[in-house]
């Protein structure tokens, strides 16, 4: 890098570096050479070699943002997680009534049967999942570019998520808990929105490896996983940013409920996907998920409010989980059963899940 006047570089020169051998961008007037970080880049090397030879200052507009940020209202005044909006809703191909909006519709159509006059005078949602205490059930999912909301990106959601106690999947060079094998996209896609901007996000690298936790798809994958000890899974259609008509997470969920229940006890089974709200979280916890996670609110709030934002979507998801599973009648993680929750409608022939036994029982 130059940052000394005495070693002016031509940006002219600079765009001759766009080789993975030998590649240069430009930060703040600034040159870095970052050949070597491109083996290294969390998100791959394809989100730096995108702006190879490039003066990436051009694409944040900083100024432009904080302008905009100013004048939003402040962050304690979002009160539900839809709150948060930003560019992050992006998805595969059509984008809606498919994979992306469709693990959103099928949260809507599981339903709560609540047990009443219940003690919940004294309860606790703190959870142990792959050996982690938690001090509620949810985690940020494995998701990149947090720093397309924000310059300091990732610093901020991990900040808060250690103010608050929660779990963050990122990958760390040292001292990590577990590595995660997320299984993105085998090929590449067209993400609707990204087009319509004529492709300016830079793409990740497909690329991934495995060692304690892998996402997963279906019920197949899921024993597979079991088969050759994998500690925990998530189930996860990439935020529907995969493909079309990629099946809803929780309809997985359900699946091994109904068929293969003994996978809850032989492995720790994590979820994401359509998550907005805390009786999506509940319904999820319910059924047997140790605990779930948020990618986009996450980025939306980071985007909007940095660090204050990401801490005032846990403060509403801590209050409307607590406030949700006290109403059905749990005080703590162990008080949810599966017969709370179970398809909309009557629980009648079909409809009933095979895993309500003794009708009236609660």
């Amino acid at each position: 890098m130059s940052g000394d006047p005495r070693l002016q570089i031509p940006f002219s020169e600079v765009q001759k570096y766009v080789s993975a051998d030998d590649c240069w961008l430009v930060i703040k007037d600034v040159v870095y050479n970052v050949t070597d970080f491109l083996k290294i880049h969390p998100g791959g090397p394809g989100l730096v070699f995108a702006e190879a030879g490039t003066d990436t200052t051009l694409i944040t507009y900083e100024a432009e943002r904080q302008k905009a940020r100013e004048e939003m209202p402040p962050a304690h005044g979002m009160t539900l997680l839809l709150d948060f909006k930003a560019y992050y809703r992006s998805a595969a191909d059509q984008e809606r009534k498919t994979a992306c909006d469709e693990s959103m519709d099928t949260l809507r159509r599981y339903f709560f049967r609540p047990r009443m006059l219940r003690n919940i005078s004294n309860g606790s949602i703190r959870t142990l999942f792959l050996g982690i205490t938690s001090e509620l059930l949810i985690y940020i999912a494995p998701a990149a570019m947090a720093k397309l909301g924000h310059p300091l990106g990732e610093v901020n959601l991990t900040k808060a998520t250690g103010d608050y106690g929660i779990v963050q999947f990122i990958i760390e060079s040292l001292g990590a808990k577990a590595i995660i094998f997320i299984v993105d996209v085998g090929w590449g896609l067209k993400r609707t929105l990204e087009a319509r901007i004529n492709n300016k996000i830079p793409k990740s690298s497909l690329g991934a490896f495995i060692d304690d936790i892998t996402w997963v798809r279906t019920i197949e994958y899921v024993e597979l996983c079991v088969e050759y000890s994998v500690k925990g899974v998530i189930i996860s259609n990439h935020g529907g940013r995969q493909v079309d008509y990629a099946p809803a997470p929780i309809d997985i969920l359900y699946e091994i409920r109904t068929y293969r229940p003994d996978l809850f006890s032989k492995t720790d089974i994590l979820i994401d996907g359509g998550v907005r709200s805390r009786a999506d979280v509940v319904k999820l916890l319910a059924l047997g998920a140790k605990a779930v996670g948020f990618g986009r609110t996450f980025l939306y709030a980071n985007g909007i409010y940095r660090e204050e934002g990401v801490k005032r979507v846990i403060e509403i998801l801590q209050e409307e989980i607590v406030n949700t599973m006290w109403n059905i009648g749990a005080s703590t993680i162990s008080d949810l059963k599966p017969e709370m929750v179970g398809p909309s409608g009557p629980w009648v022939g079909a409809n009933r899940p095979s895993y309500v036994t003794e009708c009236g029982k609660l």
